[in-house]
C-alpha cells in the first residue's frame, strides 16, 4: 500500500490517499492554493486490512500526525577545469 498526504506549509494533513502498491497509475486531486502532494510511510496501517479499516486507521493519521518535509535545495559547484596532461 502507498499512502500520499495532501497538506500545507507547515504539515497539516488535509487528506491521505491510499493506493495498491502494485497500481502504477498516477495519483491525482485537486488541490486548493497552498497545498502540496507528498508521498508518506504509514507503518502504523497493516496492509491487510478491509478497506472500512483502513479508512478508519487513516483518519486517526490525519488527526494524530503531520507532515514534515525538508526543503531540497540546489547546490552550486564549480567545474573543474580538465587536466592539461
Amino acid at each position: 500500500m502507498r499512502f500520499f498526504a495532501v497538506h500545507g506549509a507547515a504539515g497539516k494533513i488535509a487528506a491521505l490517499i491510499s493506493v495498491p502498491a502494485d497500481d502504477s497509475s498516477l495519483v491525482g486531486m485537486a488541490l486548493e492554493s497552498g497545498q502540496t502532494m507528498t508521498e508518506v510511510e504509514v507503518p502504523e496501517i497493516p496492509y491487510d486490512l478491509d478497506p472500512s479499516s483502513i479508512m478508519e486507521q487513516a483518519a486517526e493519521v490525519v488527526e494524530n500526525y503531520r507532515v514534515e518535509v525538508e526543503p531540497v535545495q540546489g547546490r552550486l559547484a564549480r567545474i573543474e577545469a580538465a587536466d592539461p596532461a
